[in-house]
């Protein structure tokens, strides 16, 4: 597996070995994103427009496309893990190479949340046409859950794809004993770990406001940097970050190449 992912602008390329079988191409941003984030920040309301930007700089040459066709030709399938990338894919329709969103979020409904503002229709437009442009190129579409599926038939209607339902998190498939047992250790926990982005830390605001006071018998562990320093109920459990083994470890990126 070869994952394509875009890094900082003005530093070299740099590769990260996940595993045996599993490389990541960090590919540095360029003119062309440098030049849509100026075009682009009129429109944007506090969140995020680095997805967006990318979408928009796939209209252009950059070094992302030239990782691509440096990848294409021992690809064997080519999975989205965004509608950003799909001006990226450039033999998209005309292979019979499997096409995959990977999709972590209905990226329209996304955005229409995070820039909520009047100025910001030509940031979902621009958003909402990427995904849909994804949608009608791919032969499957991971979802998360049914209303993204509901969204992306509104998008758009009538396409033809698989889909596969493939919740975030996971499930816990075996439960070892312990000999002894604290309290704590008895109760039951719900485990929510995530980035400062701005939709993680809304959810754990929700976490630690709202379910963590209607389910006193639960502790709730929050990992990374997305809770807000504050007073929560003792059982929140905020544990903040923990260092990577290795830079980058835990990284995902926009486009990856599976070869066997």
């Amino acid at each position: 597996m070869t994952l394509l992912s875009s890094g900082y602008r003005d530093v070299a390329e740099e590769r990260v070995v996940h595993g045996a079988n599993f490389l990541e191409r960090r590919i540095p941003k360029d003119d062309a994103f440098a030049s849509k984030w100026a075009e682009l920040a009129p429109f944007a309301a506090e969140a995020d427009t680095s997805g967006p930007c990318i979408a928009a700089a796939g209209r252009c040459a950059t070094l992302l496309h030239q990782a691509y066709l440096e990848e294409y030709e021992r690809a064997d399938i080519i999975i989205h893990d965004s509608p950003f990338t799909v001006d990226y894919d450039l033999f998209a329709g005309l292979d019979g190479k499997p096409r995959l969103y990977n999709a972590y979020n209905c990226e329209t409904d996304l955005y229409r949340a995070l820039h909520p503002e009047v100025k910001s229709a030509p940031l979902h437009q621009l958003v909402e046409d990427a995904e849909r442009r994804l949608l009608e190129r791919v032969d499957c579409v991971l979802y998360c859950n049914e209303s993204d599926l509901a969204s992306f038939e509104c998008i758009a209607p009538g396409q033809r794809y698989e889909t596969l339902f493939a919740p975030n998190g996971m499930l816990a498939l075996a439960q070892m004993e312990a000999t002894v047992q604290t309290d704590a250790a008895r109760r039951p926990h719900a485990l929510f770990m995530g980035s400062a982005h701005a939709p993680n830390v809304k959810a754990a605001l929700f976490i630690a406001k709202e379910l963590a006071r209607q389910l006193p018998e639960v502790i709730f562990d929050i990992v990374g940097s997305c809770l807000p320093e504050g007073n929560y109920p003792p059982t929140l459990c905020g544990m903040g970050s923990f260092p990577p083994a290795r830079r980058g470890s835990c990284c995902a990126g926009p486009m990856s190449h599976s070869t066997q």
